[in-house]
């Protein structure tokens, strides 16, 4: 399996790609308030996506809450260990339930306002002076919304609605390469962050899946992988992967020289991956970067038509030694590093579009990455009937 995806295959999805045109999507649908309602309520609110990941609810009665796509939602671990989410909602007059980041519930979900409590199933249990005051009210008349719940390689996604597939479907083909990893077993290595890019959040996806920039825009990365030696796969559903081995020679920076050096072996994983780093990229806002000892978690948030809030979290294998921190840390620097320079860069692009002088241009042939998120909101925009002003393009 993984041989296969170290391989990839470049012809088939430069075929594929060919389907596609090799045209960016316009500025408007960077910048503009229509676009950018549209893809809150036609595209994230109608997809998976992501909430937590399974260590963040340890116990039972444990929760988190979260804010997405401008729902409050709950996520909540039952006692007989199922996991449940919810609208953060109180059904009476839209209180929010609780108010905490996360948790353990002691009782019920009690709310602030007028205390109607409910239950981890997400059942009325109790409103003050029921008989008397709402005696037209039943039990089933008042449950929490519940949201489907999808659990790939121990993390947690919510469906805000649409039929789209579940990752544990959408990433089937990559289970077993990414098993090796133990990504349930790990405990996070920093707490959820949040940061704020002033740049359009499709611009922020686009960027993750193109490496064409990097010996512009990392040298960090350019030193230890270069861009040629990716291997990109697309599989149905908007999802992209990229392997990013190592190159063989000794990088000539610092923090790429000494990572490559001391990157130690770790239990479980092949060599053919022991020094090779994974991206995969999720349609619409989710991707997920795989070192040897961590994991890197990111979602794109849209906050307006050129801003966007990036919800990140950071994973390890509960195991340490010396040279596996110092692995951390200095892999760490490498992500800082490109962190600040893809901010630098995706704004100051956003700031270009926003200026109205350039419409689309031309993509690489080898952007296939690209040209399927491309794609993607090609036929979603084409369906929903949103179209640039002034601009004729074939589907």
């Amino acid at each position: 399996m993984y041989q296969h995806i170290l391989s990839g295959n470049h012809e088939r999805l430069k075929n594929e790609a060919r389907k596609f045109g090799h045209v960016s999507l316009e500025s408007w649908y960077f910048t503009s308030s229509q676009a950018y309602a549209f893809d809150i309520n036609e595209i994230i609110r109608k997809s998976w996506q992501f909430a937590c990941h399974v260590s963040m609810l340890p116990t039972a009665s444990s929760f988190v809450t979260m804010n997405l796509a401008g729902l409050e939602v709950i996520v909540l671990r039952k006692k007989d260990g199922e996991h449940k989410a919810y609208a953060n909602t109180c059904p009476h007059r839209g209180a929010r339930l609780v108010n905490e980041k996360s948790g353990i519930l002691t009782r019920s979900m009690l709310c602030p306002v007028h205390g109607w409590s409910f239950g981890l199933d997400g059942s009325l249990s109790n409103i003050p002076r029921w008989k008397e005051d709402f005696p037209h009210v039943s039990k089933n008349d008042c449950k929490l919304h519940e949201y489907a719940v999808d659990i790939f390689e121990g993390m947690i996604f919510v469906q805000l609605g649409g039929d789209t597939p579940p990752p544990s479907v959408t990433l089937e083909g990559f289970r077993e390469i990414i098993s090796y990893y133990r990504i349930p077993e790990m405990i996070m290595s920093y707490s959820p962050e949040t940061s704020e890019f002033q740049a359009n959040w499709k611009l922020i996806m686009e960027n993750d899946r193109n490496a064409d920039h990097i010996p512009c825009i990392h040298p960090e990365y350019n030193d230890l992988f270069g861009y040629r030696g990716f291997t990109e796969v697309l599989y149905p559903h908007g999802v992209w992967h990229a392997a990013l081995p190592m190159k063989q020679r000794t990088p000539k920076l610092w923090t790429s020289r000494n990572y490559h050096k001391i990157l130690p072996k770790f239990e479980g994983i092949p060599d053919v991956l022991g020094d090779v780093w994974m991206n995969f990229n999720l349609f619409p806002n989710f991707s997920f970067f795989i070192h040897p000892e961590a994991v890197d978690i990111m979602q794109i948030m849209p906050a307006g038509p050129n801003s966007s809030i990036i919800r990140s979290l950071g994973l390890k294998i509960d195991v340490t030694s010396r040279q596996i921190e110092a692995s951390r840390y200095l892999a760490g620097r490498l992500d800082e590093a490109v962190f600040g320079q893809e901010q630098t860069m995706l704004e100051g692009l956003q700031s270009v579009l926003d200026q109205g002088n350039f419409s689309a241009g031309p993509v690489s042939a080898t952007e296939y990455g690209v040209l399927d998120y491309n794609r993607c909101f090609f036929e979603i925009y084409e369906k929903g009937g949103l179209r640039a002003p002034g601009y004729q393009r074939p589907i």
